[in-house]
């Protein structure tokens, strides 16, 4: 039963994700830049990696996402140190639940964007699927930190303090919760609110 609601909770996580059933491999552009350069574009370099990136946007638009995979890291061959093609490369393969991947470049978009709560909160979800749960619970915390109102912050924290049998801590992250989230968000409140009732505790008041 205590297996049943917590990959219940996660079943939330992943309509809020929207994350497609689908593998993808991610290809090797390392010798790319010459050739992309030599082409019929005739662009320079940082219009070229923009070109890509770009294109990269359009077909995330329309799930293509392996096909956006390619596109943004030939944008990354171009320029190693394009912090927005790797977030974006980052949710490309989480869409594909390539999570390892996925990890690695939110990691690599906050090396240069420490604050970025988007990147914090996608590397714990990462962090869950690989059963890192401490480091899950650790960049979730982060996210808490920075802005106290991040609701989904709370229920990875707290599923992985289930996990970790930690229950008592789950409580006081769900608790919280409940007094952290604006009102709005509605059905991470309730689904706060269901856990702390199959664990025996009401809410605070």
């Amino acid at each position: 039963m205590k297996k049943f609601l917590l990959c219940s909770l996660l079943f939330l996580l992943m309509q809020i994700l929207i994350i497609p059933n689908v593998l993808a491999k991610q290809a090797n552009y390392e010798a790319d830049k010459d050739a992309l350069l030599n082409s019929g574009l005739h662009m320079g370099e940082n219009q070229l990696d923009l070109y890509w990136f770009e294109k990269g946007e359009k077909l995330f638009e329309i799930a293509e996402f392996e096909k956006a995979i390619d596109a943004y890291t030939k944008a990354l061959a171009i320029n190693e140190n394009y912090t927005d093609a790797y977030f974006k490369r980052a949710e490309a393969n989480l869409e594909l639940k390539n999570y390892e991947l996925a990890k690695e470049d939110y990691s690599h978009t906050l090396e240069t964007r420490s604050t970025y709560l988007e990147a914090y909160f996608k590397r714990a979800v990462c962090s869950y699927y690989l059963k890192e749960y401490q480091n899950a619970i650790d960049d979730s915390s982060v996210v808490i930190t920075l802005n106290p109102e991040h609701g989904g912050s709370y229920l990875i924290k707290a599923v992985c303090q289930q996990r970790l049998n930690q229950p008592d801590d789950a409580i006081i992250t769900y608790q919280t919760l409940l007094k952290q989230v604006p009102k709005n968000q509605k059905q991470i409140i309730q689904t706060a609110k269901d856990m702390l009732k199959r664990l025996g505790i009401g809410p605070e008041k």
